[in-house]
């Protein structure tokens, strides 16, 4: 095997042909391209299954993952990482269908693993409409309230992406290349999480056993509106997706942070909900809006408390 195309992509996808074709024609522009393209589909109804088809028959390094139920972003990542490990390149690129690589990905991403040889995971910099979306790469920073020391995940600031490189805490699964040596030993993302901080999960244990190193030269065109909440290109923001978001930091919390940390965290969660549910009292007119929504709050809390993971119907 050629030492530079040491790597696979893989795509999960999900009711959107358009963006899939231009996602895969990024992958195989590649000045570096990768040895396998691995596309999860998680069960749409809109042709992605007869385009994939199609391309099965003519590209002979397309791996078709065909689902039977969409089991999220999560589940979808979990899924193509685990039949990724079945091939011999060293690394695997993660992207959902919306994530344009740049034409030199690759080639940038490999300058720093040779720069960076005791590092498993490396990120690019994600733009979109021409600008850095910061919310993708970003650091635990450390504050002082009051007498005791906390810390809290920031995005990492502009200025920083002028350097070769930084190093980060989290990544997103918006280009995010791993090592699949580190996949084996730390396992695959939680797909019980659905959708949303399934990435932020997996970067923590990552950081147990190595670095994040983001390539700043390595781009990627995100046909997304910039990050804030869970909002769709149109800018309707989806409520249902803020259910996935509360319950699976709870979780985490409850991994990683202990009893005092976690029970914190719902407290704060919980008078949000009481929050909402008064206002919403209030103000009928905007009784849609996330906001506003104290149920879903309640919910989300409660589940990832007791650890009722997957997919929730109702919020789906």
């Amino acid at each position: 095997m050629n030492p530079d195309n040491d790597y696979d992509v893989l795509i999960v996808t999900y009711n959107r042909v358009s963006l899939l074709k231009e996602c895969i024609r990024c992958c195989l522009d590649q000045t570096v391209p990768p040895a396998h393209i691995i596309v999860v589909d998680n069960a749409s109804t809109d042709g992605t299954k007869d385009y994939l088809d199609e391309c099965s028959s003519r590209l002979s390094n397309l791996v078709n993952i065909r689902l039977d139920d969409n089991i999220g972003g999560a589940g979808g990542f979990s899924t193509g990482m685990k039949a990724s490990l079945k091939y011999d390149p060293s690394w695997v690129i993660l992207i959902d269908d919306d994530a344009m690589l740049e034409k030199n990905y690759w080639e940038e991403t490999l300058k720093q693993i040779q720069k960076h040889s005791d590092t498993l995971a490396f990120s690019g910099s994600v733009y979109v409409n021409g600008n850095i979306d910061t919310g993708h790469r970003s650091r635990i920073i450390r504050f002082k309230k009051g007498f005791r020391y906390h810390q809290k995940y920031a995005p990492v600031q502009k200025d920083l992406y002028e350097a070769e490189s930084f190093e980060a805490d989290n990544a997103t699964f918006c280009g995010l290349a791993v090592n699949k040596k580190l996949i084996r030993d730390i396992g695959l993302p939680l797909s019980e999480y659905f959708i949303w901080n399934d990435d932020l999960e997996y970067s923590i244990r990552i950081r147990k056993k190595s670095g994040i190193i983001n390539c700043n030269r390595a781009h990627i065109d995100h046909r997304t509106s910039l990050m804030a909440g869970s909002r769709s290109t149109d800018g309707v923001r989806y409520i249902w997706k803020e259910y996935y978001r509360i319950r699976n930091r709870i979780d985490i919390s409850k991994r990683y942070d202990g009893f005092l940390k976690t029970a914190k965290l719902c407290f704060v969660y919980c008078t949000e909900a009481l929050h909402c549910i008064k206002m919403r009292s209030l103000d009928k007119r905007n009784s849609g809006d996330w906001k506003y929504n104290g149920t879903l709050i309640i919910n989300a809390v409660h589940d990832g408390l007791f650890h009722k993971m997957g997919k929730n119907r109702q919020y789906s």
